[in-house]
C-alpha cells in the first residue's frame, strides 16, 4: 500500500510538468474545498518527491489558521511564515532544513487570528518572498487553507504558477467542490489542476 501511495505522488508530480507545456510551474499552491481532504499530506509527499528527483524544494506552511504542515512534520520553534509576513523576522531566519539536504521548509509556528488581514496587508511581502525564493529553488510547494475556510488561497494565487485542488472522493459533495473551484477560477482560469484523493488511484487533470 505504501509503495502504491508513493506511485500516486510521483504520477501527480509527472502530470504537473506535463500539464504545463514546456515550462514547468515553479511555485505551486495546494488547497481543497474543506479540511480533511488530504491536501497537507499531498503537499508534504509531493515536495519530498521533487527533492528525491534532485530538485531543491521548499515547502511553505501558509495555512495561518491551522498550521497543519508544521504539525505533520513536527517542526518546533517561534519563527515562521507569520513572522516573515509581519516583518518580525527576515527570510533567512524562517527557512529551515527538514533533514533532507534538498528539502527546506518555512513553517508556520504562530497561528494568526486574522489571517486575511495579515495576507492582504502583506501582498508586497508575498511578492518579495517569491521573488527571493524563485532563483534558489527548483520548486516551491505552498500549503494553504481550504477554500471554505477563507480567501487565503485566492490571495496566495497572485504569486503562484499553478494551483493544485485536492478533492477527496466521497468526502465532499460535487456541488461544494464545484463552488470552490469556481471561486478559484475567477482569477486563475488556466492555473488549476485537480487531484482526486482517497480513492484507489489519484490523478491530476
Amino acid at each position: 500500500m505504501q509503495n502504491k501511495i508513493f506511485d500516486y505522488i510521483w504520477d501527480i508530480k509527472a502530470n504537473i510538468s506535463l500539464s504545463s507545456g514546456q515550462t514547468s510551474p515553479k511555485v505551486i499552491t495546494i488547497t481543497s474545498t474543506m479540511q480533511g481532504e488530504g491536501k497537507t499530506t499531498i503537499a508534504s509527499h509531493l515536495a519530498s518527491a521533487f527533492a528525491k528527483s534532485g530538485q531543491h524544494a521548499l515547502l511553505i506552511d501558509a495555512n495561518l489558521r491551522r498550521p497543519g504542515l508544521t504539525k505533520l512534520l513536527n517542526i518546533n520553534g517561534s519563527a515562521g511564515m507569520t513572522e516573515f509576513l509581519t516583518n518580525e523576522k527576515p527570510l533567512n531566519e524562517v527557512i529551515r532544513n527538514t533533514g533532507d539536504k534538498l528539502l527546506d521548509i518555512i513553517p508556520c509556528c504562530t497561528a494568526e487570528p486574522n489571517p486575511l488581514k495579515v495576507l492582504d496587508s502583506s501582498s508586497t511581502k508575498l511578492r518579495e518572498l517569491t521573488d527571493l525564493i524563485r532563483p534558489k529553488y527548483g520548486v516551491v510547494i505552498i500549503d494553504t487553507c481550504s477554500v471554505e475556510d477563507g480567501s487565503d488561497p485566492l490571495l496566495m494565487s497572485a504569486v503562484t504558477d499553478k494551483i493544485i485542488f485536492v478533492m477527496a472522493s466521497e468526502c465532499v459533495s460535487t456541488r461544494r467542490a464545484q463552488n470552490a473551484i469556481a471561486t478559484l477560477q475567477r482569477s486563475n482560469q488556466d492555473k488549476i489542476g485537480i487531484v482526486l484523493n482517497k480513492v484507489r488511484e489519484s490523478y491530476l487533470y
